[in-house]
């Protein structure tokens, strides 16, 4: 597409609004049911601390209105370290009584500063987002009202409303989680994380269920009866020659008949048709590209991107194009006819008066059968609304715009100071960029199932015989999987227990064996059993499947063999508990650990099979925030802490426990909320980390001593920690509402650093938010088990330093 023939003058034109110089685009535009056209005027990051704004056009009168002040609704102090509300991006719906819902999205920067953070503060409680608020405004009373955060600590860029049940769904940005809130009741409901990207755009379908898709372009259904995402075996249009990785929907509307669903897909620039009732899973119609030229084996080149879309009162697709790959800048006022397939380019959007006009980000089409196109504003100048009719406009062109005063950052002084800003090795990264992360299918592309999402959270992990890997996951089931040492392969190869359970104690000896124990969780908790899994049994199998001679071309279609997949469950250690955190005391042959509700201590003999119980709860341990996650065996005695952080050691010899002089770190005056959540020994010393602040310590079992090596981030609690080959200790920090950090300690150097967030490119960009197991692997790797609705298995090679020449 190279015409840049303008749209005939006849047909379009321009409204102006005024005396709002600090707002620069719209990114939400709908349509009431009584006609009036409803505006989310937006900032964006050359516009410090200014929020958004509801307004409305009236078209009979010819006139803007104001709504709502999401400034005037938050009420935030002066001096606030926050991201205003500074957005509507695509996220105003009707309700079937005619109210207004509008939820607000965040990339404004704050007050006085020039550029937003949003990962670099998700975790700073004085400067994080505080989340997307919902506002319902009713036309019939005037009254606007704050419903309240719907999307905590995210901002909402796309919402569809359901009339049956009256409920609203939202994608979040930045953690692309998928969100109902049910206004009969007020619940807000999280159902987790979809994708890795949040331009999905959630659309309700008079079929009864909500479509979006995830970042692969699978089309998701959530269904609001059951409240279950499903992957469909369906997948927008993408060019051949891609993985799909980034093509998700990026505009979904609703049909004439509201049950048929019109979309673009990002990376495949297509437009297509969703006809969710063809079948058990919908059906497809790709109507390819605005320019009709589909290109299979090349870069799209000037290929129009369809960046909003709206459904004509004439049944076609009204859509607004943007080139992301070269050609000659411009936007184009597109239509597709959905019956025939048929396109139309009415030209490059200009109207007379107005000097320049930027893409178009949202649009509506009035009941008349005008459609409104909201560009960025132009430098200078009033934010424009232009009104496009394939029939002719009546309203007659605006004079020149009005000048303004805008932006106060970049954008007017034409300027670009945000060059700091980039990522770099060396400075205002928030994510990983020294070693290589690497994200993991938890099943071999191709060739066997993936573990489905809400059973894939990888809680535990260990490295066995021959340097294979094996792990866990928690959730709705567990799962046992290997990765294999050569090929790198990762083999899902059976379920255990019973329900949905948490995994997240593991232990491999030197004899072949992987022990690992589990605690049942939800409304119908179970006991949890321990479990043993014979890698020498499954050796010769799983040596095979590791094509150590044949290179890649072992073909696995066939599910595990009884020899690879078999776990033999050693029973219920004790009665209505489950295995919270265990240790393998691998000179005795026996497993120590602690359950979870009542705190119990174990001792299973892995040789008679004989368990012994000791019920230490009321003097050691006294409150269940005291029970600890972690627990490490080091000069023939097991350490674990106990009430306020007091770490309490147990001779096997003698079988007694006794609390010691030592200590865990923590807050001054925050000692009941403290327990040592994770542990790793190497030569002879013990590396710990603090549940309730997120401190590192050494523990020295022979001289009872703790040092506190201090806070390496200011995320709070540490979730897993390991050491490598080369003795650098490396943890993860961040609470249960907090994205995860990577940290490193070095013991020579006494350095502690915050590597950051993870953030994996290969095989797939994946942005990790929550982590929880790690340990060392048979080369240095660090292999680090996510813990969301979606997880991987995360691989870690962390840098290698420099060697220096000696004199």
């Amino acid at each position: 597409m190279t015409d840049t023939t303008p749209v005939d003058p006849r047909l379009i034109t321009a409204r102006y609004i005024t005396g709002k110089p600090m707002h620069d685009v719209i990114y939400s535009a709908a349509t009431a049911p009584d006609g009036r056209i409803y505006l989310g005027l937006s900032a964006e990051m050359s516009s410090p601390g200014v929020h958004a704004q509801l307004i409305r056009y009236d078209p009979a009168a010819d006139r803007f209105e104001d709504i709502a002040d999401y400034g005037k609704i938050v009420k935030e102090p002066a001096g606030s370290l926050r991201h205003p509300h500074s957005k509507l991006h695509t996220a105003i719906c009707f309700g079937k009584d005619g109210k207004v819902y509008a939820v607000s999205h965040m990339t404004a920067p704050p007050a006085g500063e020039d550029f937003y953070h949003f990962w670099h503060v998700y975790n700073d409680p004085a400067r994080c987002f505080p989340g997307g608020r919902l506002i319902i405004y009713d036309p019939a009373t005037g009254r606007v009202e704050d419903f309240g955060i719907v999307s905590p600590k995210g901002g909402c860029r796309w919402l569809t409303y359901n009339p049956e049940m009256e409920e609203l769904y939202l994608t979040t940005f930045l953690t692309s989680h998928f969100i109902v809130v049910k206004l009969r009741t007020g619940e807000v409901k999280d159902m987790g994380r979809i994708s890795q990207y949040d331009f999905m755009g959630p659309c309700y379908s008079a079929a009864g269920f909500v479509f979006t898709t995830d970042c692969y372009g699978h089309i998701l259904r959530y269904d609001p009866r059951k409240e279950t995402i499903t992957k469909l075996p369906l997948k927008i249009p993408s060019p051949p020659w891609r993985n799909s990785d980034g093509n998700g929907v990026f505009s979904f509307i609703q049909g004439p008949d509201k049950i048929k669903l019109y979309g673009a897909s990002l990376l495949g620039q297509s437009v297509f048709e969703y006809d969710p009732t063809a079948g058990p899973h919908g059906r497809i119609r790709d109507y390819g590209t605005l320019d009709g030229e589909d290109r299979l084996d090349e870069y799209s080149v000037d290929c129009p991107l369809p960046r909003s879309m709206a459904m004509g009162n004439d049944g076609k697709i009204y859509a607004v194009s943007r080139k992301y790959c070269g050609g000659i800048p411009g936007t184009h006022i597109f239509t597709v006819d959905i019956a025939t397939g048929e396109k139309k380019d009415y030209g490059q959007v200009s109207v007379p008066g107005l000097s320049h006009i930027g893409v178009c980000v949202a649009m509506t089409v009035g009941l008349n059968g005008d459609v409104y196109l909201c560009p960025e504003k132009p430098r200078e100048s009033a934010q424009p609304v232009i009104i496009f009719n394939p029939a002719g406009v009546k309203l007659p062109h605006p004079k020149p715009a009005p000048s303004e005063h805008p932006m106060t950052g970049a954008a007017s002084s034409g300027s670009h100071p945000y060059v700091y800003y980039h990522p770099s090795r060396a400075r205002n990264s928030a994510f990983v960029t020294r070693g290589t992360v690497y994200a993991h299918e938890l099943g071999q592309s191709g060739r066997t199932p993936y573990i489905p999402r809400n059973e894939c959270a990888v809680t535990a992990l260990t490295v066995g015989r021959n340097g294979a890997l094996y792990g866990a996951t928690s959730g709705a089931r567990s799962h046992f999987f290997t990765r294999l040492p050569l090929t790198r392969r990762v083999i899902p190869l059976n379920t255990f227990g019973s329900g949905a359970s948490l995994c997240r104690a593991m232990a491999a000896d030197a004899d072949g064996r992987v022990y690992f124990g589990a605690a049942g969780v939800g409304p119908a908790r179970t006991e949890g059993h321990l479990y043993m899994y014979d890698t020498l049994r499954a050796e010769a199998e799983l040596g095979a499947l590791d094509d150590r001679d044949k290179g890649e071309f072992t073909v696995l279609f066939k599910p595990p063999s009884p020899d690879i997949a078999t776990i033999t469950d050693l029973g219920c250690v004790v009665p209505g508990e489950g295995i919270f955190t265990m240790a393998l005391d691998a000179a005795r042959r026996r497993i120590h650990g602690i359950t979870w509700p009542g705190g119990k201590f174990f001792t299973c003999d892995l040789a008679s099979g004989k368990t012994v119980v000791e019920d230490i709860f009321a003097e050691y341990l006294v409150k269940p925030n005291h029970i600890p996650r972690a627990m490490a065996i080091a000069a023939g005695q097991v350490w674990f802490s106990g009430v306020h952080g007091i770490v309490i050691a147990y001779d096997p010899e003698t079988g007694r426990f006794r609390k010691t002089s030592m200590v865990a770190p923590v807050g001054a005056g925050r000692e009941y909320l403290s327990h040592i959540s994770a542990m790793a020994v190497a030569d002879g010393l013990v590396y710990g980390g603090t549940a309730a602040d997120g401190y590192l310590f050494t523990l020295d079992p022979r001289e009872e001593r703790i040092v506190n090596l201090g806070k390496p981030s200011i995320e709070n609690g540490i979730r897993g920690i390991t050491v490598g080959h080369d003795g650098i200790v490396w943890a993860l920090s961040g609470a249960s509402d907090e994205l995860t950090h990577l940290v490193r300690y070095d013991p020579l150097k006494r350095e502690m650093a915050d590597f950051g967030l993870l953030r994996a490119k290969q095989p797939k960009t994946w942005i990790v938010h929550k982590a929880d197991a790690m340990t060392t692997g048979p080369d240095g790797e660090i292999f680090i088990g996510e813990t969301d609705a979606l997880s991987h298995l995360i691989v870690y090679h962390p840098p290698v330093g420099k060697r220096t020449q000696s004199a």
